[in-house]
């Protein structure tokens, strides 16, 4: 077992769309519409329904568990705790372009949230990513 260095792209949201108890195990209409990646907890999101274009949307990126060691001095243990791939967790497997690439490089100690959430990398001043048409760009941290 490792840590992976890649993630799905979740979208602009962090809310998940996980069946609710309160609506007989069923996913809120609210939470659904929030699901505007790629990857999501809805279903699956064919090539068709991307409006945007296939070269023009991102697929999924870079995820550098080397980025977890900002969070390690206020949350001892976070280095280890994040970054599995096997255990599925949002946070491990996906990331959200809510947050600048790199994020944890901008913000500092104490962004824990941007930090599991941001897509980021070892490159100096960006990332990259896939694209759904299967090509390959390098973004600026900047974007």
């Amino acid at each position: 077992m490792s840590a992976s260095s890649y993630s799905g792209c979740h979208g602009t949201s962090l809310s998940g769309a996980l069946p609710d108890r309160q609506n007989q195990c069923r996913v809120s209409p609210h939470g659904a519409a929030m699901q505007d990646g790629c990857f999501s907890d809805v279903g699956v999101v064919r090539f068709a329904a991307v409006t945007d274009g296939l070269s023009q949307t991102i697929l999924a990126a870079e995820k550098s568990t080397t980025s977890f060691q900002f969070l390690d001095p206020v949350a001892p243990g976070v280095l280890e705790s994040y970054g599995w791939w096997y255990i599925g967790d949002d946070g491990d497997t996906l990331f959200s372009n809510c947050f600048p690439p790199d994020e944890h490089a901008q913000v500092g100690l104490g962004a824990g949230e941007a930090i599991v959430w941001s897509a980021s990398s070892g490159h100096l001043g960006g990332l990259n990513l896939l694209m759904c048409d299967g090509s390959e760009r390098f973004i600026k941290n900047s974007i």
